[in-house]
């Protein structure tokens, strides 16, 4: 047997026995071998107050006790409890097919056989206490991952707001971008969670344009040559903005800002980055981005067919857009077509100016 760790040492043991002796055996058993808070009842009537107020982390439970056998004691426990009840290890003379199997249609995973061997117990408890320890940090580590998630997209969406009121970027533009980011993300390979950040952080990569006169960002027709070159900008101004931050989603905003217009052969800006040195959510952002402003209506263009835009795509891969990238496009064209015909431009409100 290990050696104990001192949260099993701490950890809360209920025995449930008719059997003073019983009771006192597996404590002292317990004790000897170091754990030291243990709480023992003889009376399966003060069950369910006793468990509550003392709230155990394992329960050891007789089955055949006067007035309430175990299986009735384990459903009243059940009923009292919100949550679920913590694991249970039957204790008992009976070792027939029947209880064991009224035992797992309760829930109950555990039966030790009487006269038990000390060294059977001291293993079982001490593994189930384990068990039951690594299946509480996963689940508050999930927790804290869907918290932080939930507040992540706040902070990005209050941004987005903010932004809203210079640039009158329609909001499905942002979504549609986001969505097909998350289908290439994943197609890439990300796991659903990174490639979830990742098409949250997505929708901040025009953040820069806050800083860009309203007479280029909202000009209605195509922009001169320096007009474009002011516009530009906007990728570095993002970045400013973003990546000094202390939150982890903005950081990676930060460099989706910075590169999403950059070219996988090296033509695009601000860097000229090319090939794998433009960090992947650049490289998936800046073919979502660019998608979407070709099927959309522009100052100076009408939207594109989507099998034009498809086309479009496919002819810039290994130029505008990473090959690797493009493949997962189209081989995922059936759920980027889905996201197009449920994400639409119902605000009504006009788009900026930037040009393809």
């Amino acid at each position: 047997m290990r050696k104990l760790m001192s949260r099993e040492k701490n950890a809360r043991i209920l025995l449930i026995d008719d059997d003073p002796t019983s009771n006192l055996l597996v404590e002292s058993i317990l004790r000897n071998h170091g754990f030291n808070r243990i709480k023992s009842i003889d009376d399966p009537r003060l069950a369910v107050d006793t468990y509550l107020e003392y709230e155990p982390d394992l329960i050891l439970l007789d089955i055949e006790m006067p007035g309430m056998d175990g299986f009735e004691v384990f459903q009243c426990l059940q009923i009292a409890e919100k949550r679920n009840v913590p694991p249970v290890i039957i204790l008992t003379v009976r070792n027939d097919h029947k209880s064991k199997e009224r035992a797992m249609e309760l829930g109950i995973q555990y039966f030790l056989e009487k006269p038990f061997h000390v060294n059977e117990l001291l293993i079982r408890v001490q593994n189930i206490l384990h068990i039951n320890w690594l299946h509480r940090q996963s689940k508050q580590k999930n927790q804290f991952a869907a918290q932080k998630a939930e507040l992540e997209s706040g902070i990005v969406e209050s941004l987005l707001a903010s932004i809203r009121f210079r640039d009158q970027e329609t909001g499905a533009h942002v979504n549609r971008m986001s969505a097909v980011v998350l289908v290439l993300s994943e197609g890439m390979g990300l796991p659903r969670e990174q490639a979830s950040r990742l098409a949250v952080a997505s929708k901040l990569h025009d953040v820069g344009k806050i800083g860009i006169p309203d007479n280029i960002l909202l000009k209605p027709a195509r922009l001169t040559r320096e007009e474009r070159e002011v516009m530009k900008k906007h990728t570095l101004i993002g970045d400013r903005i973003l990546s000094t931050s202390g939150a982890d989603i903005l950081r990676l905003a930060g460099s989706i800002a910075r590169t999403h217009h950059e070219d996988w052969d090296g033509n695009g800006y601000p860097l000229g980055l090319s090939g794998k040195l433009i960090p992947m959510a650049g490289r998936v952002t800046a073919l979502a981005d660019v998608f979407d402003a070709l099927v959309s209506d522009r100052p100076y263009k009408d939207a594109w067919d989507f099998d034009r835009a498809v086309r479009y795509v496919q002819e810039e891969s290994g130029r505008k857009f990473d090959p690797d990238v493009v493949r997962v496009f189209v081989e995922n064209i059936d759920e980027i077509h889905y996201i197009y015909e449920t994400i639409t431009d119902s605000d009504g409100l006009s788009v900026h100016s930037t040009e393809v």
